[in-house]
């Protein structure tokens, strides 16, 4: 079963369809781009869409949590390739009318719920909003393509690891931004530290404990983490890593 690639069809370039809508996928000036009535824009391109299919299939649960939802194309596309799941999104941006209507249209509102005007890095607002949505349902994947700041991503994956089902996925996107040279060398946030700490923390954390974290996988695009079967509630990272009493210089 390959429900994602089997729903994309018509690729031209930048432009693609999906059980009928149309989709673009744009990789710069984000600001320019918004899903129109005809258009849903999406930052993940098709073949980094397909490779979710590997980690929605092997989830335990069919709960997904997403960090950043932009212009509202990756959370439709996934509800449209995986009926029986219930995808929540959490972005700091204003509501777009244009991508809520697309969910109304398609009939997704109970399986689809994006909180707008959110922080991830907000405690209160995102236990709330796991609270609510998943109750004592534990989520299967989540997925982070928010900010790409070190902090920020490290205060959500803290936040909510521990809400992973054991064997759950939690997907760090564009860990490698810092090392990939132009453009991403000229955009703002490359004065900041590379989102690559956090994964050396994570690697660190996986050798430091036995039953946090059971797989660390890393692609170009993304880094997947495999929550093991320790009992967790908010982490504190710093306070987990064994570094025989040196500190971490970030880069």
């Amino acid at each position: 079963m390959s429900a994602i690639a089997d729903i994309i069809t018509n690729e031209n370039g930048s432009d693609f369809e999906a059980a009928g809508l149309k989709f673009r996928f744009v990789n710069s000036d984000y600001h320019l781009h918004k899903t129109t009535d005809e258009m849903v824009m999406v930052l993940k391109e098709p073949r980094f869409l397909r490779l979710y299919d590997r980690l929605f299939e092997s989830s335990p649960t069919r709960n997904v949590l997403e960090f950043g939802v932009f212009e509202g194309g990756s959370i439709i596309l996934f509800a449209l390739a995986y009926p029986n799941f219930k995808f929540v999104g959490v972005d700091i941006r204003p509501p777009n009318e244009a991508v809520l209507r697309h969910i109304r249209r398609l009939n997704l509102e109970d399986r689809v719920k994006i909180y707008y005007k959110t922080s991830q890095t907000d405690g209160d607002a995102i236990g709330r909003i796991v609270e609510t949505e998943f109750g004592a349902g534990e989520i299967g994947v989540i997925s982070d393509d928010a900010s790409h700041n070190y902090q920020y991503s490290k205060r959500t994956f803290e936040l909510t690891f521990g809400s992973l089902a054991a064997t759950g996925h939690y997907c760090l996107e564009d860990w490698a931004w810092a090392h990939w040279g132009e453009p991403f060398q000229t955009q703002q946030w490359v004065d900041q530290p590379a989102l690559t700490n956090l994964l050396f923390e994570i690697l660190i954390l996986y050798a430091s404990t036995h039953d946090i974290i059971t797989l660390v996988e890393t692609r170009h695009a993304f880094a997947c983490v495999r929550r093991g079967g320790a009992k967790l509630g908010e982490l504190n990272i710093d306070k987990l890593l064994r570094v025989r009493g040196k500190k971490l210089t970030l880069i």
